[in-house]
């Protein structure tokens, strides 16, 4: 992941999906989410994204191309969540789904977690959790 990047009190990342296989990654989809996380540790629940109608249509992915995806917070920062970032006690977090089908024709699905603990970096960990593929 490259980013997150603060612009106008927008934080913005370019998550970057790579085919890592040997064969296509046919009818590929995504649906990315960023999130303030108002605590410095995860539920216990499932993920709680699905793959929504309005997930982004990548069409193919060729072995071994990366393909970036851009994703920023829907709302500015507010001047509590600047303050809890850098204080470190809350993150940003982005939540994402992907769906492909191999060249078999079935069906898979790859859940990711991404969280960014330090503003002062451009980069990003996979979270604890949630991180799930198929």
């Amino acid at each position: 992941m490259v980013g997150p990047l603060v612009q106008h009190n927008v934080p913005t990342a370019t998550v970057l999906f790579k085919n890592t296989g040997h064969s296509p990654a046919r009818t590929t989809r995504t649906h990315l989410v960023m999130t303030v996380w108002t605590s410095n540790t995860f539920p216990d629940w499932e993920m709680p994204l699905k793959l929504a109608p309005d997930a982004q249509h990548l069409g193919e992915i060729i072995p071994g191309s990366v393909l970036p995806q851009t994703v920023s917070l829907i709302s500015p920062l507010t001047d509590v969540q600047g303050m809890h970032l850098e204080r470190k006690d809350w993150f940003i977090v982005i939540l994402g789904v992907v769906s492909y089908t191999d060249v078999f024709g079935n069906p898979h699905e790859t859940k990711l977690c991404l969280i960014w603990r330090d503003p002062s970096t451009e980069r990003a960990d996979f979270c604890e959790k949630w991180n799930e593929s198929d």
